[in-house]
C-alpha cells in the first residue's frame, strides 16, 4: 500500500497527540476488554469461541450466509472472516502480553486505531470492503498502538496472517514513512508484528511476536467454524445455512416458472433438494 506523505493530507502533530490521548482515555474509561489465556494453542483457539467477540463475528458471518453466494463470494467471505477473527485473537493475545509487562501500557483497539487514523488523515479516501472493516485508501493503517502511561507511543502494532518477508518489509517501509511525518509522536517507537509461528528471516526494523499456533492450525480452526461449529446444539452450521439458502432460491425459481414443462419442473425440484 502506498503511503500518503504529503503534508496536505494529515493534521499537525500537536493535534495528533491530543487525539491519541483522547482515544486512550476513552478506552480506559470504557468497558473491560476481553482477554483470553494464551499459555497454549488449545486455550487461545478453544477459549476464543466462548468470547463475546467471537459470537459477534460469528453472527456477522451467519447473517452474510443466509443469502446464496457464488464460489467467488464464498472464498472472499472466508478470507475476510479469517482476517477479522485473527485480528481479534491477536489483539486479545497482545493485550494479555502487555498486561504482564512491568511498565504500564495501554493497547489501543483496532477500532479506535482506525478511528484515530481517519482523524490523522482527514482527506484520505475511505476504502470500503464488502465483508470486513473499512480502512483508508493509500494509507498504511496499523491494527493497534501501544501507549505508555506518559502518553508516548511505545509501538505501532500490526496483526498479520501474512508471513512473507516481502510483506513485512513493506510494513517496515510504511512505518518509516509515517515516522517522517509524525516523528515527534513516534519518536522511539518500534514496529511490532503479531503473527502465527514465524519461520522466515525477519526483516530488520521490526519485532515479531508469535501466536501459539501456526498458519495450518489457524486454517483448521476457521474451516471447523464453517463446517462443524454450532452456536447451540440445535442450530445449523454456517455451510448448512448456505445450503438452505440455495435450496430456497432454487425453489423460488422453480415456482416462478409456471409455464415450464413437467419434465423441467421435476428436474429443478431434484436440483432444489441437492443444491
Amino acid at each position: 500500500m502506498v503511503e500518503v506523505a504529503s503534508r496536505n493530507w494529515h493534521v499537525d502533530q500537536t493535534m495528533a497527540s491530543e487525539m491519541l490521548a483522547h482515544f486512550v482515555g476513552e478506552q480506559k474509561a470504557g468497558s473491560q476488554v476481553e482477554v483470553v489465556a494464551v499459555d497454549s494453542r488449545k486455550h487461545l483457539l478453544g477459549d476464543f469461541k466462548g468470547t463475546a467477540v467471537f459470537r459477534r463475528r460469528y453472527l456477522q458471518l451467519f447473517n452474510r450466509m443466509v443469502v446464496p453466494r457464488d464460489e467467488d463470494e464464498l472464498a472472499q467471505i472466508s478470507d475476510d472472516f479469517a482476517g477479522m477473527v485473527f485480528q481479534d485473537m491477536a489483539f486479545m493475545f497482545f493485550m494479555f502480553i502487555s498486561q504482564t509487562k512491568p511498565e504500564s501500557l495501554t493497547l489501543v483497539s483496532p477500532e479506535r486505531t482506525r478511528a484515530l487514523y481517519r482523524k490523522l488523515f482527514p482527506r484520505a479516501t475511505l476504502a470500503h470492503y464488502p465483508f470486513r472493516d473499512d480502512s483508508l485508501s493509500k494509507v498504511n493503517v496499523p491494527d493497534g498502538i501501544l501507549v505508555r502511561e506518559d502518553g508516548s507511543v511505545a509501538a505501532i502494532c500490526e496483526y498479520s496472517l501474512n508471513g512473507g518477508h516481502d510483506y513485512f518489509q513493506n510494513k517496515v517501509e510504511g512505518f518509516n514513512r509515517q515516522n517522517e511525518v509524525f516523528g515527534k509522536i513516534l519518536n522511539g517507537a518500534k514496529l511490532i508484528v503479531v503473527t502465527p509461528t514465524f519461520r522466515e528471516h525477519k526483516p530488520s526494523g521490526l519485532e515479531v511476536v508469535e501466536l501459539p499456533f501456526n498458519h495450518h492450525q489457524f486454517r483448521d480452526f476457521t474451516e471447523y467454524t464453517f463446517e462443524n461449529y454450532r452456536m447451540h446444539p440445535e442450530s445449523a452450521t454456517i455451510m448448512e445455512v448456505q445450503k438452505r439458502a440455495k435450496e430456497q432460491l432454487a425453489r423460488a425459481r422453480l415456482f416462478s416458472m409456471g409455464s415450464a414443462t413437467l419434465e423441467t419442473r421435476r428436474y429443478l425440484e431434484r436440483f432444489a433438494r441437492v443444491a
